[in-house]
């Protein structure tokens, strides 16, 4: 019988180590470990589980902006915690007379980040409901920008994409050109990378997916679209094609795949030296990233890296979606391509 979603969808059956037969029990698990396996996803959950947890995102992600609609008018709250509240709202008037003049430190983005010179600052107090929805800075300290606007414009950004605020993203876009191409973190880590790994992690978001759509659509002006779509996830062997393709995440190949990915572009590999960032040279820790089909076998094996085993023999896309029974992602990506 499909596990009952609607009492307790945080976790699969088992995943508190429920004893078997014999004294074995489940190994734990979570929501995101139903998508690794099409089958074992149908034999837990279930059309009707999913259903169910659609059900229940939809019902969440509807909370986080209302929430976010209330602090918006809380004139008591920081401005930093309101422009956030009014991009996850949606917000695109308010949040634009935000912007219209950053030099005024008395309301909008200048009060914001004058706030956020206080190292002990929080935008909001603990017990408040929107507290965990309220994101101050989500770019790591130790990646060099300096610029206070350009980062929290990207955790308003980001906080606005998880809702599907597709409105504040536009309008956000228009404020920071450079936006969508800052990385968070030194291991290069940016927007679209994780969006599309809270997509994959959460299918039942299609919120995430037109945020994801949106932003791309804007990809396509920028200088060497083509190298960013299909930058490789560090800590892994596939781009985002790869990981929605594994994750039969039939929405998002469809949106990646409009946007330029390309189905039979191989993942990257890692080679000795420095990370070639887009054409130029810069230092992104002890190792760079190549497209494999600029080597032939011998020499990915040669100057390839131990972290690159499988890629050869599952290099594409596809290969991922038809490991794990994704017949149907199997089809779509041969109909689109």
């Amino acid at each position: 019988m499909p596990f009952d979603w609607s009492n307790k969808y945080n976790d699969i059956p088992g995943a508190t180590g429920t004893p078997l037969c014999d004294g074995l029990k489940h190994r734990p698990g979570t929501r995101s470990h139903l998508l690794v396996c099409k089958t074992w996803m149908s034999f837990v959950v279930g059309d009707s589980g999913f259903k169910q947890w659609k059900l229940d995102s939809e019902k969440m992600v509807a909370k986080k902006i209302s929430l976010a609609k209330e602090a918006a008018q809380d004139t008591s709250l920081s401005w930093t915690a309101r422009i956030c509240a009014w991009a996850i709202a949606n917000d695109t008037e308010s949040l634009k007379s935000a912007f219209d003049d950053p030099e005024d430190e008395s309301c909008g983005i200048g009060a914001a980040l004058l706030e956020q010179m206080d190292e002990s600052f929080k935008p909001i107090h603990s017990g408040h409901p929107f507290y965990r929805y309220c994101l101050l800075n989500i770019v790591d300290e130790d990646v060099c920008y300096d610029d206070r606007m350009y980062a929290f414009t990207a955790s308003i950004a980001y906080a606005a994409a998880l809702v599907g605020s597709t409105g504040a993203l536009r309008l956000i876009e228009t404020l920071s050109n450079d936006l969508w191409t800052l990385t968070f973190d030194q291991k290069g880590v940016g927007l679209v990378n994780s969006l599309v790994q809270v997509a994959c992690a959460n299918p039942t978001l299609d919120c995430v997916v037109g945020s994801i759509s949106t932003i791309l659509s804007s990809y396509t002006q920028k200088r060497d679209f083509d190298d960013m779509l299909h930058q490789r996830h560090f800590g892994g062997n596939g781009n985002h094609l790869h990981l929605a393709a594994a994750r039969g995440h039939a929405s998002l190949v469809k949106v990646l795949i409009s946007a330029g990915m390309q189905p039979n572009r191989s993942c990257e590999r890692i080679v000795n030296g420095r990370y070639d960032c887009y054409g130029e040279y810069c230092s992104y820790g002890d190792y760079s990233y190549d497209d494999y089909d600029s080597y032939d076998s011998d020499q990915s094996k040669e100057n390839g890296d131990s972290r690159d085993r499988g890629v050869n023999e599952n290099p594409l896309p596809v290969h991922w979606a038809a490991i794990r029974g994704h017949e149907t992602i199997v089809n779509l990506i041969h109909t689109m391509n």
